[in-house]
């Protein structure tokens, strides 16, 4: 092969195809292993033009490159496209902490399910030997089966280490998207028409400072911080005056944060955003996370489809303004 940068899609584009051309079959799971980075580093050596991106995969060292989260949407299109197929049933993304909703976005449309760590994960990696075997025994008839199959049997090996690490791992149902947006940028542009609300943007603020982050400040599950938004302006609301309609705008808010949450949960009539969810992690963790930076400012976030879906990048970027002035 000679040397192959793991960095430029074009690698795993020849490779993806070549296996839907050579092996065609009617279900189709791929699973990509390597490490990766969820988020923009500091400062050090690891900093430098691929990893000032979000969510990069498969970094190479001598190429000084990785793949990035719109090169991961690339990947599968192409790959689709040689092969004539339309969708991949199970993307499984052996890596460390890319269950995140902007993720998830990239391969709308492409694939069913999303089987990502939403935590860091070891070297090892996956147990592949174990879940050969546990496929070959339990032979899923469908993609939700298989996707319910990884979590379980990797979270299951990782449990009987004498010390536990604190992983998780879930599969996103990729299905649930389309509403989990919708309802997300409903809450999102109330939140901004509010902004100038002192109760709404004190109450976002206490939440940025409460959230608890996974591995990263930044980074946090979908469901915990909505919680806890919901419950932070609703004690704001409870000091707040009534002259101008502050006490019924964080009511309105309120009622927005709990229908997003129970979107996500399925509670509503769709499928839940997370088919299943393993943790051996201590903080509560429902199987999705979120970027929740005070800034966005120098990354690749307005790239990601899901900037261009939900105005959330609007919102924490009308928040930083707000703060610096």
């Amino acid at each position: 092969l000679g040397n192959v940068n793991t960095g430029d899609p074009a690698a795993a584009i020849d490779f993806v195809s070549w296996g839907m051309r050579e092996f065609p079959s009617t279900r189709l799971a791929v699973i990509l292993s390597g490490p990766g980075l969820p988020t923009m580093p500091r400062t050090g050596r690891a900093a430098g033009p691929a990893r000032d991106q979000l969510f990069t995969l498969f970094p190479d060292e001598t190429s000084r490159d990785a793949l990035n989260a719109a090169e991961l949407r690339r990947l599968f299109e192409e790959s689709l496209g040689h092969a004539r197929r339309r969708q991949v049933d199970v993307v499984g993304l052996d890596s460390c902490s890319h269950a995140f909703l902007e993720v998830a976005y990239q391969l709308e449309g492409l694939a069913t399910f999303l089987v990502a760590p939403q935590t860091f994960f070891p070297g090892q990696g996956w147990p592949y030997q174990r879940l050969l075997g546990a496929w070959r025994r339990r032979r899923p008839a469908d993609p939700e089966s298989l996707a319910r199959l990884l979590v379980s049997e990797v979270i299951a090996a990782y449990r009987q280490e004498k010390a536990p690490p604190p992983i998780a791992l879930s599969a996103i149902d990729l299905r649930a998207l389309d509403q989990v947006a919708r309802a997300l940028d409903t809450l999102t542009l109330g939140l901004m028409q509010c902004l100038g609300d002192k109760t709404v943007l004190n109450a976002l603020k206490d939440t940025r400072r409460s959230a608890q982050g996974i591995e990263w400040p930044e980074n946090v599950d979908l469901v915990e911080v909505l919680s806890l938004a919901e419950r932070m302006l609703q004690r704001r609301k409870g000091r707040a005056s009534n002259v101008f309609g502050e006490k019924a705008r964080a009511a309105a808010l309120v009622d927005l944060f709990a229908r997003a949450r129970a979107v996500v949960r399925g509670e509503t009539g769709g499928p839940p955003l997370v088919l299943a969810s393993e943790s051996l992690a201590g903080q509560p963790l429902h199987g999705v996370s979120i970027h929740f930076a005070k800034t966005l400012e120098g990354s690749s976030y307005l790239d990601l489809r899901f900037a261009r879906k939900v105005h959330w990048a609007a919102l924490l970027g009308g928040m930083n303004l707000i703060e610096e002035h």
